[in-house]
């Protein structure tokens, strides 16, 4: 059966405090209570109302990450439309006007997000915006298939669902502004220790 870690390491949660510091994206991702920052196995997924922003990790002591281009398509552009002639596309001279240039444009990120936040996910953005507790919103249940038929055996799946890890597990969080940003009373620049 699979494990999940819900923790961090030293060298990563060293980065977030180094990054943070700096008061640059990450600090905007962080402070923006309408993120929430699930951990994953020494990885950080952002998500807004059930639409995952970006994933980051840490690679030889800098922070890095990935956003699918989707959410980079930058909806207030003057004209969204991109003309074509003789079977191929003729992009503006600034076509990377197009796109968010930088993750510290949060805004311009979740407004392009809405577009793909579906009620489910929108519910799920109400839950964790009420209970600051959270430390995940997703879950896969791996059914196992009966030898006979196939079928899926849901009697069986749920022993085989991931042990979640405890709010006072040491590994969780070792990332002072990510603590700040999970405690209740806290806003994050606020915060004595980020």
């Amino acid at each position: 059966m699979a494990t999940f870690d819900r923790g961090l390491d030293d060298e990563f949660a060293e980065c977030l405090n180094t990054e943070y510091a700096r008061g640059g994206w990450w600090r905007a991702f962080v402070d923006d209570r309408k993120l929430f920052v699930a951990i994953r196995d020494n990885r950080l997924n952002v998500y807004y109302r059930g639409c995952s922003l970006a994933e980051i990790w840490c690679e030889k002591g800098a922070v890095v990450g990935r956003t699918h281009y989707k959410y980079l398509l930058r909806p207030s552009v003057d004209d969204p439309y991109v003309g074509f002639a003789g079977g191929a596309y003729r992009f503006p001279e600034d076509a990377a006007s197009l796109f968010v240039e930088s993750p510290k444009e949060v805004e311009e990120i979740k407004r392009a997000a809405n577009a793909y936040a579906e009620d489910e996910k929108a519910g799920v953005q109400r839950i964790i915006d009420a209970n600051p507790n959270i430390l995940d919103v997703e879950i896969g249940f791996g059914l196992p298939r009966t030898a006979e038929t196939g079928a899926l055996d849901s009697a069986r799946g749920f022993r085989n669902a991931p042990s979640l890890g405890r709010r006072g597990d040491r590994r969780l969080l070792r990332s002072e502004a990510f603590r700040q940003r999970r405690t209740p009373g806290k806003e994050g620049a606020d915060a004595e220790c980020h």
